[in-house]
C-alpha cells in the first residue's frame, strides 16, 4: 500500500490526536493539591485522596468506577486529614460506594484512640456531584467522621442506601440534594435513601426524596451486627439529636422512621447487643430527642414512624 504526502500527513495528525486524547484522560490514582479534570473525559479509574487541603474539581467529567470497589476515597490513614473539597463529579457504577470518607480499617483499631475525631476525615465538602448505579451505597461516611457536607447533588440507583452515616460520626450536613430510586436490589426494595446508624447531631435539610426502596430517612442504633467477624464492636452511640427539616418526600413507603429496627427480627445479624427477648431476635433501638419539622410528604404511605422517645415532630404536612 502506498501513501501520498497529503494522506500521510493526515494519518500522522490522527495518531497524534489520539495519543493526546488518551493522555488527557489519564489520571493517577492518588491526587492532592488542586486538581481539575478535563470535562470531556471519562476516567476509567478510582481516585484516592489522603492529603489535607486538596480540591478535586472534576469539571463535569465522569469517573467510570466499574471494576473498582469505590469511585473516590478520602482516607486519613489515622492522621489528621481535613479541608478537602470534591465537586462537579459524575461517578458511575462503583462496585461498593461512589464516594467513601473513612479512616480505613477495622473499627476496633479506632475506638480507643483518644484523638480519633482528629485522625478521621473531617471538614470535607462534597458538592454538585452526580452519583449513579453504585453497587451498595452512593456515599459512605464512615465511623468517627465529622463535619462532612454533601450538597447540591443527585444520588440515584444505589443498590443499598444513597448515603450511609456510620456509627459515632457527628455533625454532618446533607442539604439540597435529590435522592431517587436508591435501595433496590434486583428490582426489590431493600434499603432507604439515608441511613443514620448510631450517629448524632446531623442535619438533613432541603432535600428531595422520590421513590426510594424502603423510604426516605431511617434512624437507628444497629445491634452491633457481625460481632464475631472480629472487626466490629459494640455500638455505644445512639441516633439522637439529629434534625430532619424542610425536606420533600414523594411516592415513598415511609418518609422518616425513628428507631427503625426496634421491632425487627435480627436473629440473622450476629448481634453483639443483649436481646430484649432473651432469644437473640429483638434488640433495643434508640433514636431520641430528634427534630422532624417542616417536611412535606406527598403520596407517602406512612409519613413518620416514631419508635423513639422525646422526638419533636411538628409542622409537617401530608398531601
Amino acid at each position: 500500500m502506498s501513501f501520498n504526502k497529503k494522506s500521510l500527513s493526515a494519518l500522522l495528525f490522527l495518531c497524534v490526536g489520539s495519543v493526546n486524547a488518551e493522555q488527557a484522560c489519564f489520571l493517577k490514582e492518588d491526587v492532592s493539591g488542586n486538581v481539575r479534570l478535563n470535562r470531556q473525559c471519562t476516567y476509567n479509574t478510582s481516585i484516592l485522596i489522603t492529603q489535607s487541603d486538596t480540591t478535586l474539581d472534576c469539571n463535569g467529567a465522569t469517573i467510570n468506577a466499574n471494576g473498582f470497589k469505590d469511585g473516590i476515597t478520602v482516607s486519613s490513614n489515622g492522621k489528621k486529614t481535613s479541608n478537602i473539597l470534591i465537586k462537579n463529579c459524575k461517578i458511575d457504577s462503583a462496585q461498593d460506594s461512589a464516594i467513601r470518607v473513612s479512616w480505613l480499617g477495622p473499627d476496633t483499631k479506632k475506638t480507643n484512640q483518644p484523638d480519633r475525631y482528629l485522625r478521621t476525615p473531617h471538614n470535607i465538602s462534597i458538592e454538585n456531584v452526580v452519583v449513579t448505579n453504585s453497587g451498595k451505597n452512593g456515599i459512605y461516611l464512615d465511623d468517627f467522621t465529622s463535619n462532612i457536607t454533601v450538597k447540591d447533588s443527585l444520588i440515584s440507583g444505589s443498590g443499598a442506601t444513597g448515603i450511609y452515616i456510620e456509627h459515632d460520626s457527628i455533625r454532618n450536613l446533607i442539604i439540597n440534594n435529590t435522592f431517587t430510586k436508591n435501595g433496590f436490589l434486583n428490582g426489590k426494595p431493600r434499603r432507604e435513601a439515608i441511613a443514620i446508624d448510631s450517629s448524632q447531631k446531623n442535619t438533613i435539610a432541603f432535600n428531595t426524596f422520590i421513590r426510594n426502596g424502603l423510604g426516605g430517612v431511617f434512624l437507628y442504633k444497629n445491634c452491633s451486627e457481625r460481632i464475631h467477624s472480629g472487626n466490629q464492636e459494640i455500638r455505644k452511640m445512639h441516633s439522637d439529636f439529629n434534625r430532619i427539616q424542610n425536606n420533600v418526600f414523594k411516592d415513598e413507603k415511609v418518609g422518616v422512621w425513628l428507631a427503625s429496627r426496634k421491632n425487627k427480627n435480627l436473629e440473622h445479624m450476629d448481634c453483639g447487643d443483649s436481646s430484649v427477648d432473651g432469644l437473640g431476635r429483638f434488640f433495643p433501638d434508640y433514636a431520641d430527642n430528634n427534630n422532624v419539622s417542616n417536611n412535606k410528604f406527598i403520596s407517602v404511605e406512612r409519613p413518620i414512624i416514631d419508635n423513639g422517645i422525646n422526638n419533636l415532630i411538628t409542622k409537617n404536612t401530608n398531601h
